[in-house]
């Protein structure tokens, strides 16, 4: 089962609308962040959203920026491209997470949309990554492995842009959408005789991204054509967690 609430209303001058949506799939206490929140009961989608003639404001827990969408940059689930299987997974190579976010939307005509998002981190490695031996017990508690833990120390927010367009050429709907994301990692290797809690010893950085084309056409009344993509590197969190954002080498640094 599934629960959901929408209010509306006109707020300062502009349309403001209040989302909840959550169901009873979570999973507590593992994987909590890898790439949806899955806490019991499970908080799917929290937002607010306010817009005023060309500028949108939205705050709260939504489907990434990236999520392809299939008008706009609306954060409504209608307007988004995600399967609709039987069973609750989605397709293998869907870019998504839903997760904690502000996002600044910007409205130049009713066809173009362009974005910007600030949205939750969590340098990820899953169960796939094998620290180096003398650095293993230091390394283990910084990076996400689909655990409980939480404690990953992140450096800044993965910071996420998107345009899309929007159209009807030939009379059929059309959308198309150009994203990016910005992520940094780190990792902290204390020196020899040290604790990680002395702060003595060295820090090690690595930055990470990647980009997304993403469109739709209406070919024929009711049958579209979709097609997605999503490339980088460091971004496997992004793709359901099917891979590690990176690895660490022998000295501490993050590849």
């Amino acid at each position: 089962s599934r629960v959901g609430l929408r209010i509306d209303s006109h707020v300062l001058g502009g349309d403001a609308t209040g989302y909840l949506e959550a169901d009873f799939l979570g999973n507590a206490p593992n994987g909590l962040l890898t790439t949806s929140n899955s806490n019991t009961m499970r908080l799917r989608l929290f937002w607010f959203d306010w817009r005023r003639d060309k500028v949108e404001f939205l705050g709260g827990q939504t489907w990434s920026l990236l999520t392809p969408n299939r008008k706009g940059l609306s954060a409504f689930p209608s307007d988004l491209f995600y399967s609709q299987n039987i069973d609750t997974n989605y397709q293998a190579g869907l870019s998504w997470t839903r997760a904690a976010e502000f996002r600044f939307i910007y409205h130049p005509t009713n066809n173009v949309t362009a974005g910007l998002a600030i949205e939750n981190p969590e340098q990820y490695v899953g169960g796939g990554v094998k620290f180096p031996d003398a650095l293993s017990s230091a390394l283990t508690s910084q990076f996400g492995n689909g655990g409980s833990a939480n404690n990953s120390p992140n450096l800044h927010p993965d910071i996420i842009a998107k345009v899309a367009f929007d159209g009807a050429p030939g009379g059929h709907a059309a959308h198309f959408e150009i994203g990016g994301i910005y992520r940094t990692f780190q990792d902290f290797i204390p020196a020899a005789g040290a604790s990680a809690a002395s702060y003595s010893g060295s820090k090690n950085y690595a930055s990470g991204g990647g980009g997304e084309v993403n469109g739709s056409i209406e070919a024929a009344k009711n049958f579209r054509l979709i097609g997605t993509s999503f490339f980088g590197a460091g971004i496997g969190r992004y793709i359901q967690g099917l891979a590690p954002d990176l690895v660490v080498k022998p000295d501490g640094e993050i590849s």
